[in-house]
């Protein structure tokens, strides 16, 4: 599927006159070019001074002044009358004033097919095709492919903004199908495999959202389904003696429903949630009572509730402001010895509150994580609402003289809604059961200048919270107390869709 664009441009070539017309027919090229900039400051440790930070003797000098520009094209084109594909290619590792194959530095430019060059480092985030009435009802679009909306809660691979602008995708069968009534939208697929063959700890990912036509406000019900496979002999269960050769599948169920109203300049969205399943997952730990070693298989148990709410008021000449609330709860884990995990669990999930959050909040990816140089690499950025209790205020002013330009100011609050025996007991002199990480507030500034082609400019102060405060400080000694300081962040995007 990866090579399916080059075959078929290859064809079209060699194969003359009508016939080559018809492989690329209706072809269709698309995309988006995003060039973000970013300066900041402590983000990692929450530390100005050069005080030794961590295990891992993280200093605290903690500095980032970085441009990075992402390209994605899409092409699409029908291969038959009812059968469509789709290639999506991207390239985003070109870091300004690096050398090698991360830009151009004092090595010079980047190369073609050279170790760490463009071709090297250009990946296919979109690779399927699409066959229109399946069995009569279904559209089905098979392969490699983004699916949700940015932003959600629950599930979303598709293009992000955050900091390395790092794109996610899922390897799926997706099924839709809709009427007067209801919208249909299934999928099936995979985001971890291993070598292929029997024996391998895959993860596979299913489920389906049901859009409810017929009632006043947009109602979407949902039910997905994670299933990470043992690696171990069959059925050998969970324990402290048995780390990495578990044998029952990790089993993750997520549940709930979505709501998005609209009425007189207002609206209204609440996304409820919860967990079911078997958590197996066999963290490390040497002992059964070892804190923070998931020895026992657990039940999930998490609960999560979302709002936003806001209001488009217009100022007669002035213009139109907008304010706006937020606010996310998520159960977080009581006791990692005890048969159950109340920690809410998304599959994918996309919610990045805030600026320097928002653009530090990359899942997996830990080098993007806010406070990365704490808790053991973790990081403490909100993504999701495992064990988050979150605030959100903000207010948009758009003047009537200048359409294109927006201005909007957020607070934010993130906090832990539960501070257990996961943490480590604090040294004397320390905090203890803090659950506040911090505070964000920061200004942002958004030009339209067409259609198309929008700038984003903005820069946003992270105070770290009584949690983060004592972490580093049980980490060294109550002596040393880093962490006290400000993460600060400046930036400038810009984004050209074609």
């Amino acid at each position: 599927m990866k090579k399916l664009m080059g075959i078929a441009i290859t064809a079209a070539m060699l194969v003359p006159g009508q016939a080559s017309a018809e492989i690329l027919k209706n072809l269709k090229v698309g995309g988006q070019i995003d060039i973000a900039a970013t300066s900041g400051r402590n983000t990692s440790d929450f530390s100005t001074r050069g005080d030794t930070v961590g295990a891992a003797a993280t200093t605290g000098q903690d500095r980032i002044g970085t441009v990075v520009t992402r390209t994605v094209i899409n092409a699409t084109w029908d291969l038959l009358d009812d059968v469509h594909a789709t290639v999506g290619l991207r390239k985003n590792d070109r870091a300004w004033g690096a050398a090698g194959g991360a830009g151009q530095g004092a090595t010079g430019s980047q190369g073609i097919n050279a170790a760490g060059g463009i071709l090297g480092n250009t990946f296919v985030d979109q690779a399927n095709i699409t066959v229109d009435k399946a069995v009569g009802h279904v559209d089905m679009t098979l392969g490699r492919q983004y699916y949700g909306e940015a932003g959600d809660l629950i599930i979303y691979f598709g293009v992000k903004d955050n900091y390395g602008l790092i794109n996610t995708a899922i390897d799926a069968a997706r099924f839709e199908a809709a009427n007067d009534w209801l919208a249909f939208s299934g999928l099936a697929g995979k985001t971890a495999a291993g070598a292929f063959g029997p024996g391998t700890a895959d993860t596979n990912v299913r489920g389906f959202d049901l859009l409810w036509k017929s009632l006043p406000i947009k109602a979407h019900t949902y039910i997905w389904n994670r299933v990470t496979q043992g690696a171990g002999q069959l059925g050998v269960a969970p324990s402290a003696a048995a780390v990495g050769t578990v044998g029952k599948n990790d089993n993750l169920w997520v549940y709930g429903v979505k709501l998005r109203g609209e009425a007189m300049g207002g609206w209204i969205n609440a996304d409820i949630a919860a967990n079911g399943g078997e958590d197996r997952t066999t963290l490390a730990g040497t002992a059964a009572t070892a804190v923070g070693n998931n020895a026992h298989a657990s039940n999930y148990t998490g609960k999560a509730l979302l709002l936003d709410l806001g209001y488009n008021a217009e100022l007669g000449g002035l213009g139109a402001l907008t304010p706006w609330v937020n606010f996310g709860y998520g159960t977080g884990r009581s006791s990692n010895l005890e048969s159950r995990n109340e920690g809410f669990t998304s599959i994918a999930t996309d919610y990045r509150p805030g600026i320097l959050n928002r653009r530090f909040a990359q899942t997996g990816a830990s080098a993007q994580n806010l406070g990365v140089g704490l808790l053991g690499g973790t990081g403490s950025a909100t993504a999701g609402l495992n064990n988050r209790v979150v605030y959100g205020l903000g207010l948009n002013f758009t003047p009537s003289k200048w359409e294109k330009l927006t201005v909007g100011t957020q607070l934010w609050s993130f906090n832990l809604q539960r501070n257990t025996a996961t943490n480590a007991v604090p040294v004397a002199g320390a905090q203890s059961g803090a659950k506040h990480l911090g505070v964000e507030y920061g200004l942002t500034a958004d030009w339209k200048h067409s259609e198309n082609i929008k700038y984003g400019f903005g820069g946003s102060i992270y105070q770290p919270g009584g949690f983060i405060k004592q972490t580093i400080a049980n980490t060294n000694t109550a002596a040393i107390n880093t962490g006290n300081n400000p993460a600060l962040m400046t930036f400038a995007d810009l984004s050209v869709r074609f």
